[in-house]
């Protein structure tokens, strides 16, 4: 693969597409930098044509990736029995939260409301 500046490219056009015929892709640089390839078109196609679209992996009958699922380790699970798990929010040092784990902000009048029902 040879390099062309983009100068080179844009006044010797043909000469770069020979070369690419011939020779396989040509990278293009603009300030030194690769910033383009120049391509056959049946490599390209190939290229193309080895990746499913998106729709085709989508619904396609067998998984796309293995999933690992790691051990439990030694956490045990929860008994039917055990009552609910604890969802409350905690006033600490006499302030208010800011934000609830929701995601929405509440301000002092609605916590006040809030925090004086019972449940």
């Amino acid at each position: 693969m040879s390099q062309w500046q983009v100068q080179q490219a844009k006044a010797r056009f043909s000469e770069l597409l020979d070369t690419c015929l011939e020779h396989g892709p040509q990278i293009v640089t603009k300030h030194g930098i690769e910033t383009a390839v120049l391509v056959p078109i049946d490599q390209w196609r190939r290229m193309q044509s080895d990746h499913p679209t998106l729709k085709q992996l989508l619904l396609a009958p067998e998984p796309r990736f293995e999933l690992p699922v790691p051990s439990r380790g030694p956490h045990r699970l929860r008994r039917a029995g055990a009552g609910p798990v604890p969802t409350g929010v905690i006033e600490v040092a006499g302030r208010l939260p800011r934000r609830l784990t929701c995601g929405f902000s509440i301000g002092a009048r609605s916590w006040t409301a809030f925090r004086s029902r019972t449940y």
